[in-house]
């Protein structure tokens, strides 16, 4: 029997209200820092402690590489639990199990038990919510947990751990004003997250990232796996790139995970794979492909690169700092291209709904953006996010063409209501933009 809804979403509601996360308000809804996160978990006597745990941080990638593990892990037999943020529809997306969302009387159950708890000590929306999947990770008795940083890594709330395996993603500019403004004061945060003894598969960053993670890694004993550097095989083979891109050739269109850079991620789960399985055999290797080839239907993983229709081709995308728009924007220009080379006739448009944070990087975001497209100017409904009349503004000063439409459901609506069926629709800019816009699909 379910939990009573209303007094479910009443509790949400009020969590929300009273403990608003930073992706509502930015910077007051973080707390630096793990001390308030440490005294959580003695009071809910070290849950994260019952299982194994793979701890994967970066700037992009983070969310598709732990959801490509955890359905690794659920291949291979192990009962997993895979903890993510933000959620786009429903607050439980946050928490799964096998890739089934944490119950409604979960969520209660565990908000009316530590009340006392968060009345005294204030911890922060993302302390709560870590807080709540470990426990509830803890009470399924899972044998891995998957766990997504929220932000940085040295300082986040999940940093109490500690795993058999760190990952780190990918390293670029995004937070600047708390993680640091230069690639390498940010690899240093992310760094932060490399436990003594234990063992890093770092994906694709650069040399001076390389370096700084490297440094840290030989500080506190830990075997750092570079994704550059796949296997000995590899290494110093001057053919390397070429068996790598070989198998990306092959495999890349078989997975659920669409956008063009699921490559790299999917290097870094092999790496990862191989670390944490160094004598896998044969056929669980194949349980292994297969499951990253289906890891975004196993564990409910949404809004990267997700091809929302067919006709008009409708696509959307969480991408929202430099590092992430460029590649979609590439793979955005190539589809457009295709359609352009396929099309009898009338000649398809490219349409983008478009919305930003007001804290983003939008001078860099704008280069890589289509100057073909027509753009629907919107915002999704945070204080965080930037007018849709100042970023139209910003925009046509840049000779983009578009119009302002305030409410993203209504700016897609607008969207779709001028697109044909030849013509291709892109909807991103922001997380919370994509979520909205879920809604109509």
């Amino acid at each position: 029997m379910g939990a009573d809804l209303s007094k479910y979403e009443k509790r949400i509601d009020s969590l929300f209200r009273i403990v608003p996360s930073f992706q509502k308000v930015g910077k007051k809804g973080y707390h630096p820092g793990i001390e308030t996160m440490e005294a959580f978990d003695h009071f809910l006597w070290h849950p994260h402690r019952d299982f194994r745990i793979i701890h994967v941080a970066g700037t992009n990638g983070k969310g598709s590489v732990s959801s490509m593990l955890a359905s690794v892990l659920m291949g291979l037999g192990y009962k997993v639990g895979l903890y993510t943020s933000p959620h786009l529809v429903d607050f439980r997306e946050r928490i799964k199990v096998d890739g089934e969302m944490i119950t409604q009387e979960a969520v209660l159950d565990f908000l009316e038990r530590t009340e006392g708890f968060v009345t005294e000590n204030d911890p922060s929306f993302f302390e709560i919510t870590t807080a709540m999947a470990f426990d509830y990770f803890a009470g399924c008795e899972v044998d891995y947990a998957v766990v997504e940083c929220g932000l940085g890594g040295r300082l986040d709330s999940t940093n109490i751990v500690t795993p058999v395996l760190s990952v780190i993603t990918s390293i670029g500019l995004d937070h600047t004003d708390i993680l640091g403004d230069t690639e390498e004061k940010i690899a240093y945060e992310k760094g932060g997250i490399i436990k003594p003894g234990v063992p890093v598969v770092v994906g694709a960053v650069s040399e001076a990232v390389q370096k700084v993670l490297s440094d840290i890694a030989q500080e506190r004993g830990a075997e750092v796996h570079f994704t550059h550097q796949m296997s000995d095989e590899f290494e110093n083979n001057p053919e390397g790139d070429s068996i790598i891109e070989a198998f990306l050739d092959e495999f890349l269109p078989q997975m659920d995970l669409k956008g063009d850079y699921q490559g790299e991620n999917l290097l870094t789960v092999m790496q990862s794979v191989h670390v944490l399985f160094p004598e896998i055999s044969d056929s669980d290797l194949e349980i292994v492909m297969d499951s990253i080839f289906h890891a975004a239907k196993r564990t409910g993983f949404r809004g990267r690169w997700e091809v929302l229709s067919e006709k008009p081709f409708v696509v959307c995308d969480i991408a929202h700092n430099p590092h992430g728009i460029r590649p979609v924007m590439e793979q955005l220009c190539r589809v457009y291209s295709e359609a352009l080379s396929k099309s009898v006739g009338e000649k398809p448009k490219l349409y983008v709904v478009f919305g930003v944070m007001a804290d983003k990087d939008l001078d860099t975001i704008s280069g890589y953006l289509p100057r073909e497209a027509y753009y629907f100017y919107t915002a999704a409904d945070s204080p965080r996010a930037m007018a849709p009349c100042k970023l139209s503004e910003w925009m046509g000063s840049r000779n983009f063409s578009g119009e302002e439409i305030p409410g993203v459901v209504d700016a897609v609506r607008r969207c779709l209501s001028q697109a044909s069926d030849n013509d291709v629709v892109y909807i991103g800019g922001s997380s919370y933009v994509v979520a909205e816009a879920l809604k109509l699909f």
